[in-house]
């Protein structure tokens, strides 16, 4: 499965970043221009999740997941699997 429906958490920490340098340093309209874009940007879907769940043939649990942002190039992968059935 995957989804297009989330919001990059790594360009939100650059977008806050940015309008905390330029606080007091920028004309106040510059500094209203930069919110403005700040919370444009954070509107945008920018991050792909893929992800996959379930139990194989041999009794096998596995959980496999995935994003990365389409802008600052985030990613971050977690994989995870665990046998269920013990043989005698």
């Amino acid at each position: 499965m995957s989804a297009d429906e989330f919001i990059c958490p790594k360009c939100i920490e650059i977008a806050e970043k940015k309008r905390e340098s330029a606080y007091g340093k920028v004309s106040e309209d510059e500094y209203f221009v930069m919110l403005g874009r700040a919370e444009e940007s954070q509107n945008n879907d920018t991050l792909q999740e893929k992800y996959q769940i379930g139990v194989d043939i041999d009794g096998e649990f596995y959980v496999s997941y995935s994003c990365h942002c389409s802008i600052c190039d985030f990613k971050f992968d977690y994989k995870y699997s665990q046998k269920l059935l013990v043989d005698k």
